[in-house]
């Protein structure tokens, strides 16, 4: 297998939502996504508010013109059909009653546009019992509904919540410069990925047991790596940066971007990092 890692191939917040937007233009975007980032009310809703208007944009563009009638009603607030849900003023949490007004008023016709889009500006406001609630609607959503949630860390919410929910990471600006023996691992990880080969999958892993930070800056691009191999193979691209991944089914893929979520997981727990690689070995061996 060729070597595919440069920092050319390093994904950011940005380029994460560009992808997100063009999957919306092409009908492709989940009806429910959990944006995933500490700055809730600016990065997070920022972003939200992007997608929201590649959906309802009138020029249908890759990203929003922010010219057109709809993406200015957005900036300004006015739009009928985009509705930022928060909890309201006296109250601590979204609750209940707030969720049933959204299960409401979903099931109404969008007024001027093709989709209704509720933004949940911070998801880890919503109370258990609301989330319950909310749980009904992701289960059996309305047509032409889009749930964009946004929430400082995915733990917040249910696991009944999160396993309906596409969830997307939006951290820091991902420009790590590797040294050549972490982006040789990635390589051979990679590599026994694509060849199902679990002995020089475990060879590639053995040494990280002992170094934590490596491998945890390895799980960390990995993820990035893979996610922008899903976004390719759903779109049908070109996969010339990635030679092999084109004979991996897309459900194999997504299967293998749910472990690395799992290990990323664990690694922000804290779980031993012995442990951590094992699971990781054994999640992805003979995928």
């Amino acid at each position: 297998m060729n070597k595919i890692l440069s920092n050319k191939n390093q994904k950011g917040p940005d380029n994460i939502i560009k992808s997100l937007c063009l999957l919306a233009v092409e009908g492709e975007l989940a009806h429910s996504i959990l944006l995933e980032t500490e700055d809730t009310a600016k990065k997070g809703l920022k972003s939200a508010l992007c997608i929201a208007k590649t959906l309802l944009c009138h020029k249908q563009g890759k990203s929003p013109c922010n010219t057109c009638t709809a993406c200015r009603k957005i900036d300004l607030g006015s739009h009928p059909d985009v509705k930022i849900v928060s909890a309201k003023p006296g109250y601590k949490a979204i609750r209940v009653d707030d969720i049933r007004e959204i299960r409401l008023d979903a099931y109404l016709s969008p007024n001027e546009s093709e989709y209704k889009i509720y933004i949940i500006s911070d998801g880890g406001l919503i109370n258990e019992q609301a989330q319950n609630v909310f749980l009904k609607i992701l289960e059996e959503p309305p047509l032409n509904i889009k749930f964009i949630i946004i929430c400082e860390s995915k733990f917040l919410m249910l696991p009944t919540i999160r396993s309906r929910t596409q969830i997307f990471e939006l951290g820091d600006e991902h420009n790590i410069k590797f040294s050549a023996k972490i982006k040789e691992t990635i390589n051979q990880i990679l590599s026994a990925i694509v060849e199902k080969n679990d002995f020089a999958l475990l060879k590639a892993t053995a040494e990280l047991v002992k170094n934590k930070d490596n491998f945890s800056k390895i799980i960390k691009e990995l993820y990035y790596i893979i996610s922008e191999i899903c976004i390719q193979r759903t779109k049908n691209e070109d996969m010339k940066n990635y030679p092999g991944f084109n004979n991996i089914s897309i459900k194999r893929l997504l299967k293998i971007r749910r472990a690395i979520i799992e290990i990323k997981d664990m690694i922000n727990k804290n779980v031993n990092t012995q442990i951590a690689v094992c699971e990781f070995c054994i999640k992805l061996g003979g995928n």
